[in-house]
């Protein structure tokens, strides 16, 4: 396995598995992305708003991870001003517990830490609280939230 930084090569690959992780969410195989959708991610992915890992076995991709950084007035808490988000974890379920999550996860943690991100935020699945647990993250009451459609 090679985990590395995505970078724009890694485009079609990372968009694969984001459709690959959104169909494991909903559990349907039939879900297909639209062009729109599609092209939100590539620009969104091509900007610095973001850091994505991406894991390889040989050629083919196998896991990703992104952090969306978030630029806020700093707070004595968060003085850079500068906290991430982390989404789309995933690892194809015949690579799994193999350790890939955490390689991706340490790699974007140490990248956060040098663009100045004082706090990481996560929405985690049962099935992945205890690798987030074991990195260091923990439950928080420290937001209310409001979904607007």
């Amino acid at each position: 396995m090679n985990v590395k930084l995505f970078d724009k090569n890694d485009m079609s690959e990372m968009l694969r598995l984001r459709q690959e992780l959104i169909r494991s969410v909903r559990n349907d195989n039939t879900i297909t992305l639209s062009d729109d959708f599609l092209n939100i991610t590539k620009d969104y992915l091509s900007t610095d708003n973001s850091i994505s890992a991406i894991a390889y076995d040989n050629d083919k991709a196998v896991g990703c991870a992104t952090l969306c950084l978030i630029k806020l007035i700093p707070t004595a808490d968060h003085p850079t001003g500068v906290r991430a988000h982390l989404m789309n974890v995933y690892v194809d379920e015949n690579c799994r517990r193999q350790g890939i999550a955490r390689e991706m996860l340490t790699l974007l943690l140490a990248k956060a830490k040098e663009k100045g991100v004082t706090g990481v935020s996560l929405d985690a699945t049962e099935s992945g609280k205890p690798l987030y647990e074991a990195l260091g993250f923990r439950a928080s009451n420290e937001h209310m939230e409001i979904k607007i459609s």
